[in-house]
């Protein structure tokens, strides 16, 4: 970590759209689903919420969702992070980077700080990304690639080019 008081310049997200809802309202339908079969507890497993708009869009539904008790084991957390916090749904966030938006992330993170430490863990990428505990917690890792071969790796990578 570096200490610093300059603050974050964040990153801008677009905006949840019809399709970024969907995708959230079908991933709450499976967990519920799943639920109901026996095959996830109540409060799911930790989830990974990938970056992006649609990853965004997902926490944003599980804030509204039935679940509670939940905990996320993740390598960045985004805006509705924070709203998963707020609606009391979420007891505690492991990550190692906050990838918040510059007018509205940021300022609300700092602005609530004390109501935040206590529910996030920041952790080195090393851990937040080792297989081992990945496995071990159980964690249900929800990404949106770029590709997919036809041995299921997948590529969720992306490259903005300069300029």
């Amino acid at each position: 970590m570096v200490e610093s008081r300059h603050r974050d310049n964040g990153r801008a997200f677009s905006e949840q759209d019809e399709t970024s809802e969907a995708i959230a309202n079908h991933i709450i339908d499976f967990f519920s689903h799943e639920v109901k079969a026996g095959r996830l507890p109540k409060n799911l497993l930790p989830l990974q919420s990938g970056v992006g708009s649609i990853a965004n869009a997902v926490i944003g539904g599980l804030a509204k969702g039935p679940f509670s008790d939940l905990s996320v084991y993740t390598e960045v957390l985004q805006d509705t992070m924070l709203d998963l916090i707020d609606s009391g749904k979420l007891d505690c966030a492991s990550s190692c980077s906050l990838s918040l938006s510059k007018d509205e992330g940021f300022p609300r993170f700092f602005a609530n700080m004390d109501k935040y430490a206590g529910k996030i863990l920041i952790r080195p990428l090393s851990i937040s990304n080792a297989p081992e505990p990945i496995r071990r917690l159980g964690v249900i890792a929800m990404n949106t690639p770029v590709e997919i071969d036809i041995y299921a790796h997948a590529n969720s990578t992306w490259w903005e080019a300069p300029g």
